[in-house]
């Protein structure tokens, strides 16, 4: 007969392997300048495949632009270590999120004449840590968006009429800043503080 003690211990094992899960590969992208570069890993491939993509473009500050919208379908982490900026695509969104989609430490714009914002997924979570969001219009449509330590500047097409910046069913934002944006800052359902929160809007 097994001893409490050693009960214990194998409820605690059990405990460790079900918390830790199985985790997915980390993609590091070396192939920079486009989604689609060629010379390694790109970040097409890399959000593909979901999970936490990180980046090894060189020292300095790095700008990727992307070709076309990327499909998320997969829980994954974009991180950009505060060098990355993702740019376009021409036609469409950056993303369309149908899953979770956190964007880290990066800065990402959409001012072509036909993109359609920065995120677009009606079913997705989005995740927005110590991100800048500039020069885009009607930059995310998501079921719920969380932003925290984040800019969101000069968004919008002045004479344009104005869009919503976030339009989401369920908006809670922390230590986020609206600056010079003629877009509205917030549409679609309910939106509230994140803990003790910081939200600041600067009129045009």
């Amino acid at each position: 007969m097994k001893t409490p003690s050693s009960l214990l211990a194998g409820l605690a094992f059990c405990l460790v392997c079900i918390a830790s899960g199985p985790v997915r590969a980390q993609a590091v992208v070396t192939a920079c300048g486009t989604d689609v570069a060629s010379g390694g890993m790109n970040l097409r491939s890399a959000v593909a495949s979901g999970g936490k993509i990180t980046f090894e473009c060189g020292a300095a500050a790095a700008q990727i632009a992307i070709s076309a919208p990327l499909t998320v379908t997969a829980p994954t982490q974009v991180d950009g270590d505060k060098k990355i900026t993702l740019v376009g695509p021409a036609g469409g969104p950056m993303f369309n999120n149908s899953s979770t989609l956190t964007l880290s430490r990066i800065t990402v714009l959409n001012s072509a004449p036909g993109g359609t914002g920065i995120i677009r997924g009606r079913q997705g979570e989005v995740v927005l840590h110590d991100v800048r969001t500039a020069g885009t219009s009607n930059a995310y449509v998501a079921l719920t968006l969380r932003a925290d330590a984040s800019i969101f500047s000069g968004n919008g097409v002045k004479g344009g009429g104005a869009g919503v910046i976030i339009d989401a069913e369920r908006i809670q934002l922390a230590r986020v800043v609206f600056n010079r944006n003629v877009d509205h800052p917030v549409g679609g359902g309910d939106c509230r503080p994140l803990g003790a929160s910081r939200l600041v809007v600067h009129l045009r």
